[in-house]
């Protein structure tokens, strides 16, 4: 009984995950006829060799902050604080401030995964402070 369960529920899965790759094969295949057409249209007025135009990554947001919403709250939460906040602490204020909660491991790491990169790219307006190897960078606004 158990066995009929896991091996329908296996062919549906299948069944998905092949749509799906049929469906993105399709897309990919009018990408390339797109990618034909404006190459033809770069050498027809003579602008550079379209094979020598590196691809550009595309760029993968997440469903936690809008554009730069994360930058934003990340610099309120250091204005507001007494002292400099570690990675962890600014992770929960966010999450407390955008309403989500800070109990499950999951998704807190996920956005603390978030909050680390926008502080990395923050240089010149946020400083990282060294404290012990192995403990949660410590950052803080530069004066």
């Amino acid at each position: 009984m158990g066995d009929t369960f896991v091996v329908s529920g296996l062919t549906g899965k299948r069944a998905e995950v092949a749509g799906r790759i049929a469906a993105l094969e399709k897309e990919m295949a009018q990408m390339r006829a797109d990618l034909l057409h404006i190459d033809a249209v770069l050498r027809l007025y003579g602008e550079a060799e379209p094979e020598a135009i590196p691809p550009k990554r595309p760029i993968k947001r997440n469903d936690w902050f809008r554009v730069g919403e994360c930058s934003r709250m990340v610099l309120d939460a250091l204005r507001r604080a007494d002292a400099p906040l570690t990675t962890r602490e600014m992770t929960e204020r966010l999450l407390a401030a955008k309403g989500q909660p800070t109990d499950d491991a999951r998704t807190r790491a996920m956005v603390q995964r978030t909050v680390l990169g926008t502080l990395n790219r923050m240089k010149g307006m946020v400083e990282k402070i060294e404290g012990r190897p192995g403990a949660d960078a410590t950052w803080r606004l530069v004066e």
